[in-house]
């Protein structure tokens, strides 16, 4: 079953001549941050951030649609301080 939008696991860049690699063209200077810190900073913002960040690119959408980030704020009620 393919990704709704064409995602794929990073290691298939590997496999794939002529691959590309949305994550780091579409995070632009934060490509240099690892996964798990681009999630924490997510982490800070409201769910009107979490989705106009998300138009950004297709690699924002991906890092802005994790459950955990909905989760947290649906338990908060949704705002953020």
């Amino acid at each position: 079953m393919q990704h709704p939008i064409g995602l794929q696991p990073e290691g298939n860049l590997l496999l794939r001549s002529g691959a590309w690699n949305c994550r780091n063209a579409g995070l632009g200077a934060l490509q240099v941050l690892s996964d798990a810190l681009i999630l924490e900073l997510l982490g800070l913002l409201d769910a009107v951030s979490l989705c106009q960040l998300s138009q950004c690119s297709r690699a924002l959408y991906c890092f802005c649609d994790a459950e955990d980030l909905w989760k947290a704020l649906v338990l908060e009620g949704g705002s953020r301080s």
